[in-house]
């Protein structure tokens, strides 16, 4: 992620707003943090396209990935 964010720097979250990508699911889409604290994840797997929101803090972010994990480890 270091190397991608030195070569591509913040990406546009909304027309108004940039964050800074932090994470990817490993198949090309990407997690970015603005800079109130949402998570938005990207609508494809690019840093120039579309990003939604995901979360409206990290935290509530990291309790779904807790969340999704559990459900994961119980199959």
């Amino acid at each position: 992620m270091l190397n991608d964010i030195t070569q591509y720097g913040p990406v546009r979250v909304t027309a108004y707003t940039a964050g800074v990508v932090f994470g990817s699911d490993g198949g090309g889409i990407l997690f970015a943090l603005d800079a109130d604290g949402r998570v938005h994840r990207s609508t494809t797997a690019s840093w120039l396209d579309d990003f939604e929101v995901s979360a409206p803090t990290l935290l509530h972010f990291l309790e779904q990935l807790r969340q999704a994990v559990t459900a994961f480890a119980r199959r």
